[in-house]
């Protein structure tokens, strides 16, 4: 009966604090989300961990991206033949609408070294040749970020972010640049015992 209980207060405890994160979106639970584009393809979906769907800014390969809202975007759009790089962008419906459509794919390289461990800070590949010189790469399911750039490696490595697991890697896998990035707020984490705490 006590398990109960300590249940239905935790889901009180719980939902007050998703109450409250939603209506305050204080800067402490901003954060950084990313994708990578794909050739013709006009929407993204965000990620469930956003708050609302609520996106601040967005950023397409180094961009700025203009935020204007869904019936500018469809002013906008009427061409949709119009493909290149994405100059403006429209959150509807979960996802982030590009225009103009984006004409190319995400850059991509492959791992040229063996013992790419969990921990590893510096990822060599074929080549750097397209990436940003700063910014982030994923990796099977791992997001990575990164500080800077040789010609054939990536260095100053973050791993695991947006909540993925660091995990070695074989040689010859693909890495894909994360060249959508945007900043929303993230959904408060889940208190489950008597010693989490919350930024509230």
């Amino acid at each position: 009966f006590k398990d109960v209980i300590d249940e239905d207060i935790r889901e009180e405890v719980n939902e007050k604090q998703r109450d409250i994160a939603h209506e305050r979106l204080w800067p402490f639970y901003e954060d950084i989300f990313s994708l990578s584009t794909v050739a013709y393809q006009r929407e993204y979906d965000i990620d469930d961990d956003v708050v609302n769907g609520k996106v601040h800014g967005v950023v397409v390969r180094g961009d700025p991206i203009a935020k204007i809202d869904s019936q500018r975007f469809d002013i906008l759009h009427w061409d949709t033949a119009r493909t290149g790089d994405p100059t403006h962008c429209s959150v509807w419906n979960n996802q982030l609408r590009f225009y103009p459509t984006p004409s190319g794919a995400a850059q991509t390289t492959t791992i040229n070294q063996s013992g790419f461990t969990a921990t590893s800070t510096t990822l060599t590949v074929a080549s750097t040749s397209g990436f940003s010189p700063s910014g982030r790469i994923i990796i099977e399911s791992e997001v990575i970020s990164y500080t800077n750039t040789t010609s054939t490696s990536f260095r100053g490595l973050t791993r695991g972010l947006e909540e993925t697991t660091a995990a070695a890697h074989s040689n010859s896998t693909t890495v894909t640049a994360r060249d959508i990035l945007y900043t929303a707020n993230r959904e408060p984490n889940e208190l489950l015992d008597s010693n989490d705490t919350t930024n509230i």
